[in-house]
């Protein structure tokens, strides 16, 4: 499983993405880490996968995790979704995209990460997540870039807050304006009245992009 990228965000958070290249047994032995118990367990959960691509991203995400670890993944998903490790006190955030896997750590704050392979797909959706204001601009001009940085920074926002019920019109915002050199920027959550800012960041390796957040908490 070759190492697609590694960025680290502080001292205490940091993202991997794998390019997925292995079958499914080899991708369950490197899971289960050769673990009996742990193989059975992953067969028995992948009996409800039936997506060929999903089941290798599933498998892909826990090989890549236990190669992290040092230890057998063990991922829960609450109500919402939203996936923990059991017995470890890191908080995770994992993406898929066409071939690649990506999971995010952090030992101290909530975060998100999405991320996608770029093309000009996204302008058939771009109206579902921005204003006409402002896709129609980047539409325009093709600024796909641009589309995607909103796409998947509003995806990491949904995955940060964690607890669904959320409109991406109306409650998310990527603020690009802000920018800076290193690639960090700012989004902005609306919920209840109150609109939270927290920091951004993204990736771009040719037509790969990557997008995280990382902030306190916003649910408590």
């Amino acid at each position: 499983m070759p190492l697609f990228l590694e960025h680290v965000i502080d001292t205490r958070s940091r993202l991997w993405f794998w390019q997925i290249l292995e079958s499914e047994l080899e991708l369950l032995q490197m899971a289960s880490m050769g673990q009996a118990e742990a193989r059975a367990q992953m067969v028995e959960a992948l009996s409800e996968v039936k997506s060929p691509a999903r089941r290798l991203e599933w498998l892909a995400t826990r090989a890549l995790l236990a190669g992290i670890l040092m230890d057998v993944p063990r991922i829960r998903h609450d109500a919402f979704g939203k996936p923990s490790l059991e017995g470890i006190p890191r908080h995770l955030s994992v993406t898929h995209s066409k071939g690649l896997v990506g999971v995010m750590l952090s030992e101290h704050q909530e975060i998100g990460l999405d991320a996608e392979r770029m093309s000009d797909k996204i302008a058939q959706i771009a109206f579902k997540f921005l204003h006409p204001e402002q896709a129609e601009p980047l539409l325009s001009s093709r600024n796909m870039l641009h589309l995607y940085m909103h796409w998947c920074g509003k995806e990491a926002l949904f995955k940060l807050y964690g607890k669904g019920g959320l409109d991406f019109k109306e409650q998310l915002h990527v603020h690009l304006e802000t920018i800076d050199d290193q690639g960090r920027f700012e989004g902005t959550i609306a919920k209840d009245g109150q609109e939270r800012r927290v920091p951004m960041g993204h990736l771009l390796r040719e037509d790969f992009l990557a997008v995280w957040t990382i902030a306190p908490s916003l649910t408590r």
